[in-house]
């Protein structure tokens, strides 16, 4: 705008102040544009201050889930280690056990084998022993009926204080 508008008075011509104020009015329609993108800006904000958030709890629940998952293998791995164990000892008692009872078997074969050699040993003994017992009881028998003579006469001790 010119000078040459204005009046020396200090008054300004109402053509002027109706552009002033239509300039006015598209200037508050732009800023309340502006303002309606900056209130879309300032949700934008939030809503990534909101997925910061989340993403940050999302983050500390896949590190507390991978904790977890490490314990539980380390738990459960050492479960398996003392299961393989159980299962290596086991394996070797039944070994042994199964070597046991071959070797009982062995010997109960070769005792049953053995058994009629016993058998008729134990006969022999104890008739031979029966046999030595009556044959003893005879001898002591006979004895007692034969007559014995006395061979000493030995004096008694009483008497023998008296003479000394």
């Amino acid at each position: 705008m010119s000078e040459d508008h204005f009046s020396p008075d200090g008054h300004i011509p109402a053509s002027a102040i109706s552009g002033l104020l239509d300039m006015l009015n598209r200037a508050c329609a732009e800023f309340t544009q502006v303002k309606e993108e900056l209130k879309g800006v300032t949700s934008i904000q939030y809503d990534l201050k909101s997925v910061r958030e989340s993403q940050g709890r999302t983050e500390s629940a896949i590190s507390e889930i991978k904790k977890e998952h490490a314990d539980s293998r380390k738990e459960h791995a050492e479960g398996l280690k003392v299961h393989d164990l159980e299962i290596l000892s086991l394996q070797k008692d039944v070994s042994a056990c199964q070597k046991s009872n071959n070797d009982l078997l062995k010997a109960v074969k070769d005792l049953q084998n053995a058994m009629g050699g016993i058998f008729i040993k134990m006969a022999f003994c104890s008739g031979g022993a029966l046999l030595a017992g009556w044959l003893i009881m005879q001898a002591i028998a006979i004895w007692d009926k034969m007559p014995h003579t006395k061979t000493t006469n030995l004096p008694t001790m009483a008497i023998a204080r008296e003479q000394g």
